[in-house]
């Protein structure tokens, strides 16, 4: 091979696990995401309770500003945050909120913010370099800054105007981490709305339909977990998973993607809902995780299922509706209960998160990696 005898390089020093088998260190790791994601439901219990004891130090802070423009940054699963909660954040201040892949916006992008911009940072350790540079150059610029991460003690946390600790374990992949931090921007958003009398009737919506997810997360795992575990084997074989969603759905689909790739030796692939059809995208065998947001999608929906299914692809559907058309042609429907739009990703990728645990378990007791020269 190419790289025969090459030092490992730096940016896997901390993940040491390959796509052999029985490859034991990275079981391990989906073993402890495992842990952790059927513990999302008490994470994010416990993280609006203190997101709500520290609010005021939020909306104090943005009290006297304008807010025309609020970015979202990360990398992974934090840009992904960011991603799901685009649609949110502006159906309740009504100005304009995208979310950038931190280096990205670092590099490219950072000179467009100004007092006027509010601009929050995720980061699980609280010590990416990307997030921190550009929350630096953007506070230099008079962006409201916000700093958020599960690590106590976080750079991030202390170098910005509001730092929230997410009360989220992150030792495996990120699962609980990832609900908790749209649960938290989700809150102080909403009840920065409530305090300025600004949108009000939906920022209550939006917090009373928060204190009703962990329920939901709940139902999920107890309702879709033996579905997920015993069709699992059906996948051994797979190594491309494609996924789909649109509008905060979208986030949920990238979100899907990344599990896959952290835990399984595969490969994954995220579209927008409209994107999918530009493209002969599905081969056969190949799986689709399409997350189902209803309304005015559900036609686009519905004929992706019909799509992919015609091109002999495997049909992973997920959503709290699931109409008989998709039905007949899924190979795989995760129910899950149904709240505000806008929410809908706390509740489907926990699906997401149980479908790429339950892959990683049957591929790895199978004896199945990714294939190799050797």
């Amino acid at each position: 091979m190419k790289y025969d005898g090459m030092p490992r390089p730096k940016a896997k020093a901390k993940e040491p696990s390959l796509d052999t088998g029985r490859d034991e260190n990275r079981i391990k790791r989906a073993r402890k995401t495992y842990a952790e994601l059927m513990q999302q439901p008490e994470a994010f219990r416990r993280t609006l309770e203190y997101t709500d004891s520290v609010k005021g130090a939020f909306v104090s802070g943005l009290s006297g500003r304008e807010i025309k423009r609020v970015v979202l940054i990360g990398c992974g699963d934090s840009w992904f945050v960011g991603t799901c909660l685009e649609v949110l954040v502006e159906r309740l201040l009504g100005c304009p909120c995208q979310s950038y892949d931190a280096f990205e916006f670092s590099a490219f992008h950072c000179d467009t913010v100004s007092a006027d911009t509010v601009i929050i940072g995720q980061s699980a350790s609280g010590t990416t370099g990307s997030v921190l540079d550009s929350l630096g150059k953007a506070r230099k610029q008079g962006a409201y800054t916000v700093g958020i991460s599960n690590t106590e003690g976080a750079e991030l946390l202390s170098s910005t105007d509001f730092g929230l600790l997410v009360q989220a374990r992150r030792e495996g992949w990120p699962t609980q981490a990832t609900t908790s931090a749209i649960g938290a921007i989700a809150w102080l958003f909403a009840s920065l709305c409530v305090e300025k009398g600004q949108n009000r009737s939906y920022a209550e919506e939006v917090l009373s339909s928060l204190r009703g997810i962990p329920a939901m997360m709940e139902a999920v795992i107890s309702d879709n977990e033996g579905r997920i575990a015993s069709y699992a084997p059906v996948l051994n074989d797979v190594l491309f998973f494609q996924s789909a969603g649109c509008g905060p759905l979208y986030g949920a689909s990238q979100v899907a993607c990344a599990k896959l790739k952290e835990l399984c030796p595969v490969h994954a692939c995220s579209y927008p809902l409209e994107e999918f059809h530009h493209y002969r995208s599905l081969k056969p065998g190949d799986p689709l995780v399409l997350f189902l947001l209803g309304g005015h999608a559900r036609q686009k929906e519905i004929d992706t299922a019909l799509v992919g299914a015609y091109d002999g692809g495997i049909i992973i559907a997920v959503g709290s509706d699931i109409p008989e058309e998709m039905r007949k042609v899924s190979d795989l429907a995760c129910l899950v209960p149904e709240t505000l739009p806008e929410l809908q990703p706390l509740v489907s990728m926990v699906a997401a998160h149980l479908l790429a645990y339950y892959v990683a378990e049957s591929k790895y007791e199978a004896g199945i990696g990714y294939p190799s020269e050797a």
